[in-house]
């Protein structure tokens, strides 16, 4: 099964007033973080950017870069910018965001694992009692990311019901940084 990972880093992080992407976690940024934790799991790895993207690129080590000239459009856009590129010959597309950094490897494996025995599922995190990314798409499901509101993320999709649906608890996804309130955990 051939994954390939999309993590979604084009936003401006208006809220936080200054771009998470940049932000420490021990001592690699978050970008460098999330792409430390997904290489070793996807046959490849994109990142989406778009805000300061020439400045965002230099803190990605080994993962291809989309970059989005309409990520203003929303975090939709950027969604469906890198599927565009990235889905054709993917057997599944693992999405997640550089602004998760308590989630675990072994969280991610578990999507993959769940992927492989369900090839026809959408895998998601289940936090909050709500489904939501990182999540696995496998090709049933490209479609309906591809027409999603550019506005919407992946979350509206994901809370859908669908008999080919599959969440995996993991309560470190709630934890998310967009405000300078919840930096104070970053370490």
């Amino acid at each position: 099964m051939r994954i390939k990972g999309l993590v979604l880093a084009a936003g401006r992080s208006s809220r936080l007033g200054q771009p998470k992407q940049l932000l420490k976690t021990g001592s690699m940024t978050l970008l460098e973080h999330i792409e430390h934790r997904l290489l070793p799991l996807c046959d490849e790895l994109w990142v989406v950017l778009g805000y300061q993207h020439e400045i965002m690129q230099q803190h990605i080590q080994q993962a291809s870069v989309i970059v989005n000239p309409h990520w203003r459009k929303g975090m939709g856009h950027s969604l469906k910018t890198g599927f565009r590129q990235i889905s054709a010959d993917a057997d599944a597309v693992l999405v997640a965001l550089c602004d998760q950094p308590y989630i675990t490897q072994s969280h991610y494996q578990s999507l993959i694992k769940t992927a492989h025995q369900h090839r026809q599922h959408l895998i998601s995190s289940t936090y909050d009692g709500k489904p939501g990314v990182p999540a696995v798409f496998t090709p049933p499901h490209f479609s309906a990311v591809l027409s999603i509101g550019d506005e919407q993320g992946a979350r509206s999709l994901l809370r859908q019901t669908n008999e080919q649906h599959i969440s995996i608890n993991c309560p470190q996804g709630n934890h998310d940084i967009d405000t300078a309130d919840q930096l104070s955990g970053l370490s």
